[in-house]
């Protein structure tokens, strides 16, 4: 399984970039070429024409999403700072292996 991070599409005809940030927030673009719906709950696009659509959506293993929150809560019990955050973050990501699947694509 997976999490969604993001749910969000960019129509090529219009430029627009388009969220759904909860449940059943069907939003379209401009031009109404493309949808999203589903914020991070579940993914559904659609588009008139496939040229006109780019899935832009960020989507994690659960297993990485976990790492990263073990990491989350390992610098709040440690009192790590913004910087310390971000460098405990990395180091979940590169050791759940993710950065070397993003690598691949």
């Amino acid at each position: 399984m997976s999490k969604i991070l993001s749910n969000s599409a960019k129509c090529l005809k219009c430029g627009d970039t388009i969220y759904s940030a909860h449940r059943h927030d069907h939003k379209s673009c401009s031009c109404g070429s493309i949808f999203v719906d589903g914020g991070m709950e579940y993914l559904r696009h659609g588009y008139d024409k496939k040229e006109n659509y780019e899935n832009i959506s960020i989507e994690v293993p659960d297993s990485v999403f976990e790492a990263c929150k073990d990491a989350l809560e390992w610098c709040d019990d440690n009192k790590r700072n913004n910087t310390g955050r971000i460098c405990h973050m990395f180091i979940a990501l590169r050791d759940s292996g993710f950065l070397e699947l993003l690598d691949e694509k």
